[in-house]
């Protein structure tokens, strides 16, 4: 073998080394970010597996227009009351408010206690109600008692 073939032997292998050393860091990364994103929908799995919701009354209010719904946190998981819906015949009310064991100013539900949710200017009588939370887990009821106003 001569020089040139030594030479072009040598062009090759540095060629390599310095597109393994490209490589590397970009196929790192990507692995680095699937094991995160597989982490990540572990945790949200877990999440729904521990939550847990059940309405335990939902009351019309026929003369003052208004729907309170009371639901309680049967997970251990700890909701977010923003994040929490509240479907009124499959519609999303404009505004509601919330009080969480009577306190209105908590935005955070443990597992455990009571959500109250009061929606105004409902004009007629609901046929079902469905709560759904972030986690994904949700209930409904079609049992809405009403209040006759005088």
């Amino acid at each position: 073998m001569g020089f040139s073939t030594s030479a072009a032997v040598a062009v090759v292998a540095i060629g390599a080394l310095i597109s393994l050393g490209l490589l590397y860091p970009a196929v790192e990364g990507s692995t680095l970010q699937i094991s995160e994103a597989s982490d990540d929908r572990q945790d949200r799995i877990i999440d729904a597996r521990n939550s847990g919701v059940d309405i335990h009354s939902a009351t019309y209010d026929d003369s003052a227009d208004s729907l309170t719904v009371h639901v309680d946190n049967s997970g251990t998981v700890t909701l977010d009351v923003s994040k929490t819906h509240l479907l009124i015949d499959g519609e999303l009310p404009a505004e509601r408010t919330t009080w969480v064991e009577g306190d209105q100013d908590r935005d955070l539900w443990v597992g455990g206690e009571r959500l109250e949710i009061e929606v105004s200017n409902v004009e007629t009588a609901p046929d079902r109600v469905v709560i759904a939370t972030q986690t994904g887990v949700q209930d409904s009821t079609d049992e809405i008692e009403t209040e006759e106003g005088s």
